[in-house]
């Protein structure tokens, strides 16, 4: 129902149509071509290539021709009225070129007679027109077969196809083989039908192809064989190939390798589903715009600058952009589904994506940027990005990396090895600069060796196993972290200086640092918390100093410098219980720790090394300072020509079975610790004055013991008679016998005895020993040469004067005490004395002072003692005034008067008098006072009188001082140099009081605490400082004073104060008229009030 309704609507529509152009078609002669249109389309069901959209149309279209019949018949006539056709028209006139005519003819008659006649009609019965390799040139008049479908021209010498315009139902052409130079269809060219062209085998340089509506498919050359420069195809909507591809179903647009081919647009092609390739041509301007279904392009080796030409390309998957010549990526559009992008061998030399680019490639897996100049890559943020491929090694110039925040990134290299899930920039000349961070799927290793890195940050990459940093330039492993799953680290061939900045890596197995610059290596049991896993660290060919090795649970091989090529100065292993084996690698199956040859090996430090079950080799270094405690399965341990002095501490070696200790520094073996299964013990060429009877307590199984050569120096003695030496050699307890005693010594009661005649001239005796073990169950020969060096020298004497004299307090050195005393010594010996620390010379008396000397020998002379006197001092002489005057009744203290007498003592001594006991200050008279003085030594001075004179007092002399407070004065009496007392402080509005001054303006401030009244009459001014906040009042300021305009002392009443002082009152500053008529206003007031008052009692 739905559908007939739908064609009584159309058939409405085109009855109405009909009758508005009715009039109007016989007056256009395009009316017929479009009537013809709709009789091609009737028939449109006999085309080959027609759509079920096309039938569709078709049976539309047959119903209004069934409502229009009458309609058609009249405008085919006038189309074959109006069309270039005349009557008596034949093949020959109408189609120029014989070989077209002749084709034609035939199609449409069956005759190739191309003198008869030709009629539309015949014409139209023309759908189907094949004419191969007829020698056709000119396709003039083909546009009257106004039926053709399909057209097949190939192998002809046609050069121009514009004849064509028109053919409304031209599904189908092939006019390959031909002389076409340029292929144009637009709009204009009015073949709404066209469905598939064959332009194969032509000279064509140019394919512009547009707004073809039906096309689906073009046939051209493509590759060696094709001189196309410039290809455009647009506006195409069912368009799905175009290349020369014998193989129609591939949905390729491909021109590949057309070698000329420099120009390309392809826009709005719908249709295309597959690819587009355009390699190996010499693309400059390439366009590639809204082909939403395409997923490959591949644009390989062109001349390329940009890629902003591509555009809306939704499902695009793959874009191969290699060999060309871009320099940037940055002017990209979005392609949302991109997964793969080459951009091998162009001119790019920075590679930078961050978020920005994430965005527009969200779905990016895979990209290619090798053969380029780059010296950049810094790609960050791309969330799907798997793989990178670039140069590295020799033939790259890169100078800095940054991958980071790639959470799929699994392999970023030159992709020789692209199965290896590896970032692989190795042996890259100028890589200076790498940072790898968040990048949680790389999974293998980080490969960055032999380049010139300086800055290198490898962070978050937890499941990479491998870092290979060798032979770089790197200074620090700060910037290695969180890396989780990290077993190898490679750092050797570097800069670094230290490890202590290490960050934890707690699957760490394999620590290689070798040849850096490193002066120490130190992992403690921070380290160790780091570094739990840790099994092997080699650090050969660095400036090692120290070793310091400690708590590392796993650690098992320690390979170093040793030898003459180390500089190792210290090595502490320490609490390594898996450790087998510390050296420098040469003999790795051996699990033995040896530093043999070293030679600035001065300390080392064993202890708590479980597995080590072999040897330690330390011999021919030099060292001092040794531990080795609890290394319980070593069997070998060899000490030998180093400078030890002392065995105490080796223990807990409890497997020890051979100890070599020769050729060291040893003075004794009491120290030793006990070794249960030591058998055989070397400690030839020492200094072993005493083999202890405890070394076989200690070491019950010990067979063998040499003791050979034994060099012992004894301390130097300096004679000056016989000498005297005792045997000390012991032998298990038993005292050596002396042999062979130098300068005819003699041996007797265990002492060795050299007489002082026989020793002149000679430095030193010794003495020889040789004996075999006195140990029945030791083998061996205990054997060595005592030496005592020794000095002949003679006794020094000492002479001087018995006693000598100083006054006190003198200041005598003790070299002008040795010149006074005539001090001399014999034998060049130094003299020396007690004499700074005995004499005092601030106390008088006599003081013992011993003489000693020395020799150059240290021998010393029979002291000398000296007597020192000090003298006492001479008394002391009293000066003073010979007389003074006080007033009667004057308190004075003793020492007050000595000041006021000027008395004094020549050298300081103390003065007394008898001041108290002789004068009497209260009665008037004169008095003697006695001086007397004693100094610290007890002399006496000579006595000297004073004469004191008691007066009676003076009578007081009285001043005046006035106040001034802004005119009005007020006068008080005051005896000189007393106080004066303050008066009370006076106001005046406005204003502020600011003290008492001796004058109106300025002058000085009167201190009330201090200032005393003087000898002669003062007046004394307030001053007031102006308030800067209020206004003036309309007194002009008057000054005033508080209870009274009378200023009176503070404290004190107006009647106290009366009795010493005189009070005058001066009008006040500012008084007026106005004021006294106020004052008479109110005066006559009060009379009146008073008379009323007066009168009214009367009444």
């Amino acid at each position: 129902m739905k559908s007939k309704a739908k064609y009584i609507i159309i058939v409405g529509v085109v009855l109405f149509q009909s009758l508005v152009a009715y009039p109007l078609i016989t007056m256009a002669e395009e009316n017929d071509s479009k009537s013809v249109n709709i009789e091609t389309t009737l028939e449109s069901k006999e085309v080959e290539s027609t759509t079920s959209e096309t039938e569709m149309e078709a049976s539309t279209k047959e119903v209004v021709e069934e409502k229009t019949s009458q309609k058609s018949i009249i405008t085919n006539n006038l189309t074959q009225e109006k069309s270039v056709l005349q009557a008596g028209e034949t093949y020959e006139s109408t189609f120029p070129d014989a070989a077209l005519a002749t084709v034609i003819a035939k199609a449409a008659t069956g005759s190739e007679d191309i003198t008869q006649e030709v009629s539309q009609t015949d014409l139209n019965k023309i759908t189907s027109l094949t004419a191969t390799s007829k020698g056709i040139v000119d396709l003039t008049g083909i546009n009257l077969l106004s039926k053709l479908a399909y057209l097949s021209m190939s192998g002809n010498q046609i050069s121009d196809i514009s004849a064509l315009n028109g053919l409304a139902n031209l599904s189908n052409l092939n006019v390959s083989s031909n002389q076409i130079t340029s292929f144009n269809l637009n709009a204009n060219s009015n073949l709404p039908m066209l469905n598939t062209v064959d332009i194969r085998s032509n000279d064509l340089n140019n394919i512009n192809v547009q707004d073809q509506s039906k096309l689906r498919t073009i046939k051209c050359d493509t590759g060696s064989s094709s001189e196309l420069t410039e290809v455009m195809l647009k506006n195409l909507p069912t368009l799905i190939a175009a290349s020369n591809s014998s193989n129609p179903v591939a949905d390729d647009i491909a021109f590949s390798s057309t070698p000329g081919l420099s120009k390309v647009i392809l826009e709005n092609l719908p249709s295309t589903s597959s690819s587009v390739q355009l390699d190996r041509c010499v693309i400059e301007e390439l366009v590639i715009n809204n082909l939403p279904k395409v997923s490959i392009v591949t644009i390989n080796n062109n001349k390329i600058t940009t890629l902003e030409g591509l555009e809306d390309l939704a499902t695009l998957s793959s874009l191969n952009a290699g060999n060309n010549e871009l320099t940037e990526i940055e002017n990209m559009h979005t392609f949302p589904s991109l997964q793969t992008l080459n951009l091998s061998s162009n001119a790019l030399t920075n590679m930078v994506m961050n978020q920005a680019t994430a965005e527009k490639f969200p779905l990016l897996r895979t990209m290619d940027i090798r053969s380029n100049n780059l010296i950049k890559i810094d790609i960050q943020n791309q969330s799907k990005l798997a793989t990178i491929i670039c140069d590295t090694g020799s033939s790259s110039e890169l100078i800095e990396v940054t991958l980071k925040n790639l959470p799929e990134l699994i392999a970023a290299s030159n992709g020789s090895n692209q199965v290896k899930d590896d970032i692989a920039f190795l042996s890259t000349p100028g890589l200076s600069k790498v940072i790898l961070e968040n990048l949680p799927s790389t999974s293998s290793s980080v490969q960055l060796d032999r380049c010139v890195i300086e800055e290198l940050v490898i962070n978050n990459l937890p499941k990479v196993s491998i870092v290979t940093i060798n032979n770089n330039k790197i200074t620090t492993l700060e910037g290695l972290e969180d890396l989780a799953a990290l077993t190898s680290l490679n750092a050797g061939n570097n800069e670094l200086t230290e490890i202590e900045s290490m960050h934890a890596f707690p699957k760490l197995q394999t620590l290689t640092l070798i040849s850096n610059k490193l002066t120490s290596i130190i992992l403690n049991q921070a380290t160790a918390n780091g570094t739990p896993n840790l099994t092997s660290i080699d650090s050969r060919s660095n400036d090692l100093t120290k070793i310091d090795i400690q708590d590392q649970p796993k650690l098992t091989k320690i390979i170093c410098d040793t030898g003459s090529s180390a500089e190792l100065t210290e090595l502490t292993l320490r609490n390594l219980p898996e450790l087998i084996a510390a050296s420098n690698g040469s003999n790795a199956v051996s699990d033995d720790i040896a530093f043999s040859a070293t030679p600035g090996l001065s300390k080392v430090t064993l202890e708590n090394l479980l597995a080590t079950n072999v040897t330690i080799q330390l011999d021919h270094c030099v060292i001092e300072e040794l531990v080795i405690n609890n290394v319980p399965q070593v069997a070998f341990i060899y000490i030998n020509n180093n400078k030890i002095t002392t065995l105490e501490g080796l223990g807990n070696l409890t497997a020890v079975t051979n100890l070599n200790a020769e050729n060291n520094e040893l003075t004794e073996l009491e120290n030793i610790p006990a070794f249960p299964k030591l058998k055989t013990l070397t400690v030839n060429n020492n200094h072993i004055c005493v083999l202890p009877t405890s070394l076989k307590t200690k070491n019950p199984v010990l067979t063998t013991l040499s003791a050979t050569n034994q060099t012992i120096t004894l301390k130097q003695k300096v004679i000056v008679s016989d000498l005297v030496l005792d045997n000390e050699v012991k032998n298990f307890g038993q005292t050596t016998t002396a042999k062979s005693i130098s300068n005819n010594g003699t041996y007797q009661n265990n002492q060795v005895t050299w007489l002082f005649e026989d020793v002149q001239g000679v430095n030193a005796v010794d003495y020889q020993f040789s004996e075999p073990i006195q140990e029945a169950t030791i083998q061996g020969t205990f054997s060595g040469k005592v030496t005592q060096p020794i000095k002949v020298s003679t006794v020094p004497v000492i002479t001087a004067d018995t006693e000598m004299t100083y006054p006190k307090n003198a200041t005598i050195s003790e070299a002008a005490f040795f010149k006074d005393i005539s001090a001399s010594v014999t034998d060049d010996a130094i003299l020396t004395s007690d004499f700074e620390s005995v004499v005092d010379f601030v106390k008088a008396g006599t003081y013992e002072v011993t003489l000693n000397a020395m020799n150059e020998d240290g021998v010393e002379a029979v002291s000398v003692t000296v007597l020192v006197h000090i003298a006492k001092s001479p008394a002391p002489v009293i000066t003073a005034d010979k007389e003074i005057t006080y007033t009667q009744s004057t308190e004075v203290s003793t020492t007050e008067f000595l000041v006021a007498i000027h008395a004094t003592t020549n050298d300081g001594s103390p003065i007394e008098s008898d001041l108290d006991t002789t004068v009497n200050w209260s009665k008037v008279g004169d008095y003697t006072v006695t001086l007397s003085a004693t100094n610290e030594d007890g002399v006496e001075a000579i006595p000297v009188k004073v004469a004191v004179h008691i007066v009676e007092p003076p009578a007081p002399t009285i001043s005046n001082v006035i106040f001034d407070v802004d005119g009005v004065q007020t006068t008080e009496s005051h005896e000189v140099g007393e106080l004066v007392s303050e008066p009370l402080t006076p106001t005046k509005e406005g204003y502020t009081f600011i003290g008492w001054y001796d004058e109106k303006t300025g002058g000085n401030k009167w201190d009330f605490t201090t200032d005393k009244m003087p000898g002669y009459n003062i007046t004394l001014y307030a001053q007031f400082s102006k308030d800067t906040n209020k206004g003036e009042d309309g007194d002009g300021g008057k000054a005033s004073v508080a209870s009274s305009m009378e200023v009176t002392p503070s404290g004190q009443s107006q009647s106290e104060n009366s009795k010493n002082s005189s009070n005058i009152k001066l009008p006040a500053t500012g008084d007026d008229n106005a004021t006294v008529l106020l004052v008479g206003l109110g005066l006559l007031m009060l009379g009146l009030f008073i008379r009323l008052t007066q009168k009214k009692h009367t009444k």
